[in-house]
């Protein structure tokens, strides 16, 4: 039997692999395109958690803005420029922080701090 496997117990506990998540890298394009409507093609994804706007609120970083169940939700994009590689990072909508994942939940964008995920469930336990 696996560590940590027990057999009828139901488990509590959220992980993040339950979850679809937008990662920076995937916007990294989106720096250089016009403002508009855009599309995110997965089939994990509801209807309102698919399209977004790309806006620009005229200071330097440009902002994704989701509109789930009428709610906006503004995600920022932020390039650190310490280094060559100009890294990419998208804002929690929640705490306001730079993070590298944000995750997709019933009804709005969040990090994994704000949304309690866990993430060491192993591969082979779920």
């Amino acid at each position: 039997m696996p560590r940590g496997f027990h057999f009828g117990r139901v488990r509590k506990r959220s992980y993040t692999c339950q979850y679809f998540r937008l990662s920076a890298i995937m916007f990294k394009p989106l720096l250089e395109t016009p403002n508009g409507h855009y599309v995110i093609h997965s089939d994990q994804l509801s209807k309102d958690h698919k399209f977004f706007e790309l806006i620009d609120l005229g200071v330097k970083p440009k902002f994704i803005q989701f509109i789930i169940d009428g709610k906006k939700f503004q995600i920022q994009l932020v390039q650190d420029n310490r280094s060559a590689s100009n890294k990419l990072y998208l804002t929690c909508p929640i705490c306001q922080t730079k993070r590298q994942h944000i995750y997709a939940v019933k009804k709005a964008y969040a990090c994994r701090e704000c949304l309690g995920l866990n993430t060491n469930l192993s591969k082979n336990m779920i």
